[in-house]
């Protein structure tokens, strides 16, 4: 006859075993590679459908709160708003959207 202690120990053990990955790995699937304009998509379906915002109202939402995380996404959205390359660009393709920026800077 077998040590009754063995038969009970076997199954929590093989069970365990099962449901408990081993140390160092992960089960999370891939991330799926999006494109620009796909993340683009996705954050502002987010942005109207999840949150009922505009990306206007998320951006004066931003700069209204002035706790340390805002403050640093406000840091980050400035250099982006007045140094990035795809933006100056589109200013200077669209006059009346740089002259608008102007006067609001005045």
């Amino acid at each position: 006859m077998s040590d009754p202690s063995e038969t009970l120990d076997q199954p929590m053990q093989a069970e365990q075993s099962q449901s408990i990955p081993p140390l160092g790995r992960t089960t999370r699937k891939p991330r799926e590679h999006l494109s620009p304009p796909e993340k683009l998509k996705i954050a502002s379906d987010y942005l109207r459908n999840e949150l009922n915002l505009s990306p206007a109202e998320y951006i004066r939402l931003l700069f209204s709160q002035d706790d340390k995380g805002n403050r640093i996404r406000q840091k980050h959205f400035i250099e982006a708003a007045y140094t990035s390359p795809e933006i100056l660009q589109y200013l200077q393709a669209h006059p009346a959207a740089r002259v608008e920026a102007l006067n609001a800077l005045e």
